[in-house]
């Protein structure tokens, strides 16, 4: 293996590392998603990448229905804390 297989090595092995640690790291991150359910007190259902996450939180201003496309803030990365803040 000479000197540039190796550095490419050295960076794929970084590129995973950091993908897999990534997703966890606490900063403010954007996710498109699909409103799958709005529920009764305001909140929606999201899918994400077929994932479903339930009861987030809905900026006043939108009026959103199942079907639409929004934008969802994970303030620290944490779906806990996301909310719904542009209809697209």
């Amino acid at each position: 293996m000479n000197d540039i297989e190796k550095a490419n090595s050295i960076l794929d092995a970084v590129e995973i590392i950091f993908n897999n640690h990534s997703v966890k790291l606490p900063f403010d991150t954007t996710k498109k998603a699909v409103v799958s359910t709005v529920n009764d007190d305001g909140t929606i259902d999201i899918t994400v990448n077929d994932i479903t996450y339930e009861d987030i939180i809905v900026h006043p201003a939108l009026t959103l229905n199942a079907g639409d496309v929004v934008l969802v803030v994970k303030p620290n990365n944490q779906w806990k804390n996301a909310y719904a803040v542009v209809k697209l």
